[in-house]
């Protein structure tokens, strides 16, 4: 009796190795978990950095567990600091891999980031796991065309699923990040009084952003945006889309979108140019809209922050 009690014992515990195999444990829950000192600036929760890979991935070569690393694509910035400097490297890991086997079983692979050390020494964590921000709601994420760390499968059967090197992908800020400097030595960039990435406020306050009549805008040296909400339903929300100037593509649209806690897509036509365009905006728990233009040939393909205004409606 004991020695079949053993048998299946080890049994077992093979069964659950294998179980385990191909893919890495998440990070420690620490990750998840983060203050702000009161009067402290802050990095927000949620906040989105497109940045391009660095090293070539294949579902036949590599394992879970594999070192990849990945580089910035634009500043990110609180007010005058520059929090992570453009082309700063960051570090990430294969989360799972499986090679391509046998009657057309396609190869996949998984990518998360894990962390970013800035110029200042601060050690900021990082995902390309959407569902830690946006959670558990599935969306679909394409920041021109890039890998937003969701399972990839190739795309012919049988073969294995490979990432080039240069690949863009999106990489999230999954926790509030205490800056550990004081919000009023904080200003706006010299040259964008309102502009880029200026947010400080005395604390984190996420909230739900769906409320008919709130507004964000954004107005800067680029020009202006106005983004607000004008019918909330139970799935969906209207609203209203306004953009001018030179350097930005300029739309005036209603328009109807998916309700998502972090995030939402917009379809709307350019008077710049006659062109259909989607306008993706990430909601962090400062109470900002970044805004991002796929594919715009305007200044508006990199980040730009909606600030909510004062209606008297609170988040």
């Amino acid at each position: 009796m004991k020695k079949v009690l053993l048998i299946m014992m080890v049994l077992f515990m093979g069964i659950t190795a294998m179980a385990g195999a191909g893919e890495v444990k998440e990070p420690a829950e620490e990750m998840t978990v983060s203050e702000v000192m009161p009067g402290n600036a802050y990095l927000p929760r949620g906040t989105m950095i497109p940045a391009e890979l660095l090293t070539a991935v294949s579902s036949g070569d590599n394992k879970a567990g594999d070192k990849i690393s990945f580089k910035v694509c634009e500043d990110v910035a609180v007010g005058n600091i520059v929090v992570i400097p453009k082309g700063t490297v960051g570090e990430g890991y294969v989360k799972a891999a499986k090679k391509a086997g046998l009657f057309g079983k396609s190869g996949s692979i998984q990518l998360d980031a894990s962390n970013i050390e800035t110029p200042g020494g601060l050690d900021v964590p990082l995902t390309m796991d959407f569902a830690k921000i946006g959670k558990n709601q599935r969306v679909e994420l394409n920041y021109n065309n890039s890998i937003a760390g969701a399972a990839l499968s190739a795309l012919i059967p049988g073969s294995n699923q490979k990432i080039n090197e240069g690949a863009p992908i999106m990489i999230f800020v999954p926790v509030n990040v205490d800056l550990q400097v004081k919000s009023d030595e904080v200003s706006p960039p010299a040259d964008d009084p309102a502009g880029k990435n200026i947010f400080v406020q005395p604390a984190p306050m996420a909230a739900n952003p769906y409320v008919t009549g709130n507004e964000w805008t954004y107005t800067g040296s680029k020009g202006t945006i106005a983004f607000s909400i004008v019918e909330v339903g139970k799935k969906k929300f209207k609203g209203q889309l306004i953009s001018t100037g030179d350097e930005l593509l300029v739309f005036d649209q209603s328009f109807e979108a998916e309700k998502t806690n972090q995030f939402t897509s917009i379809k709307a036509k350019s008077k710049t140019d006659g062109k259909k365009y989607t306008i993706q905006l990430f909601f962090r728990d400062d109470g900002t809209w970044q805004y991002v233009v796929d594919h715009s040939p305007k200044a508006d393909q990199e980040s730009i922050i909606l600030i909510k205004q004062d209606s008297g409606n609170s988040l």
